[in-house]
């Protein structure tokens, strides 16, 4: 009797721990294969998961590492927290879904997500490429986006009044959206900076890149060594509100066969150029409701239809 007791009183403890303790213990790094597979067990470099979601999702710890073995297609993906994903094979595809959005991204406000070497493609039939809801920073270098009916990148962070968020953009190519290449704009308060640098480019859309300060507390954005072509609207615009002051530089860039090339509209929008070169734009610069436009007297404008004005042009120091 005492024993069936105690038995039973030891297999109840252990059904307990069972159901406590968690299905599996998460990782710090993970692989995905073209050849791989998604299930219980995979995620070793010998034993790779086949998609980045089925690691987001089941596999990864926060802060952790995807690495990519082979080239493939790796399918759209959600990222609720920090990650590196890191490609250094020769492609590693994220195809949008007919309608939807190849990565969205809801990290934490303090979350740095990062993604190198993907090649992110809407087929003319998805809507947007990345979509960054909330996140501390976000970083996407030596990756391709297009082919997206709306925007390529909208960076759109709410964080909270006051919150901060970044966007950098390197060595990446944002072309062919239907809409906007890169939107800019900052929700609920959230203090925004962007930067696109190491030969970015950007091109085929109807706008460039947008730097919007509607919904924000302030934009920030530096476009270096980047090229902006083939835009049948503004290669660069500021749109800077009331409500928001929205800085733009413009260092060091190469815009060209655009309608607009620099546009600034709202009282509190700036945006300043030095060390470009500007050519076959119809309209160089554009100023609409105040906004303003600062040259450091150190541009090269050639074959423009109309020559560029400026509110105010400073001298280099």
């Amino acid at each position: 009797m005492f024993k069936h007791f105690w038995s039973s009183i030891f297999a109840g403890a252990l059904l307990t721990v069972g159901l406590a303790a968690p299905a599996h213990a998460l990782v710090g790094r993970a692989w995905v294969s073209g050849h791989g597979a998604d299930a219980a067990g995979c995620g070793a470099p010998t034993n790779p998961c086949r998609t980045f979601q089925f690691v987001l999702s089941n596999i990864l710890a926060p802060g952790g590492e995807i690495d990519v073995l082979d080239p493939a297609g790796y399918g759209p993906m959600t990222i609720n927290f920090a990650v590196n994903i890191i490609n250094k094979a020769a492609l590693a595809g994220v195809i949008g879904p007919s309608g939807g959005t190849a990565i969205t991204i809801n990290a934490g406000t303090t979350d740095f997500v990062n993604l190198q070497g993907l090649v992110i493609e809407g087929q003319g039939s998805a809507t947007t490429g990345i979509q960054v809801n909330s996140a501390g920073s976000v970083s996407l270098s030596g990756s391709e986006v297009f082919g997206f009916t709306g925007a390529g990148i909208n960076f759109t962070p709410n964080n909270g009044s006051g919150g901060s968020s970044s966007l950098t953009i390197s060595s990446t190519g944002v072309y062919d959206n239907q809409s906007d290449d890169v939107v800019i704009a900052p929700q609920g308060g959230t203090q925004g900076r962007a930067v696109l640098k190491d030969k970015c480019s950007i091109g085929g859309a109807p706008v460039g890149v947008l730097s919007d300060g509607s919904a924000a507390a302030f934009v920030h954005t530096t476009i270096t060594d980047c090229i902006v072509s083939n835009i049948s609207g503004p290669a660069v615009e500021a749109n800077g509100p009331s409500s928001a002051i929205v800085n733009v530089m413009v260092d060091r860039a190469n815009i060209s066969n655009t309608d607009i090339a620099l546009e600034s509209s709202g009282s509190n929008a700036r945006v300043a150029v030095t060390g470009s070169t500007i050519a076959h734009s119809t309209t160089p610069t554009l100023s609409s409701s105040s906004g303003a436009l600062y040259s450091f007297g150190n541009n090269t404008f050639f074959y423009v239809t109309t020559q560029p004005s400026f509110t105010i042009t400073e001298q280099l120091k």
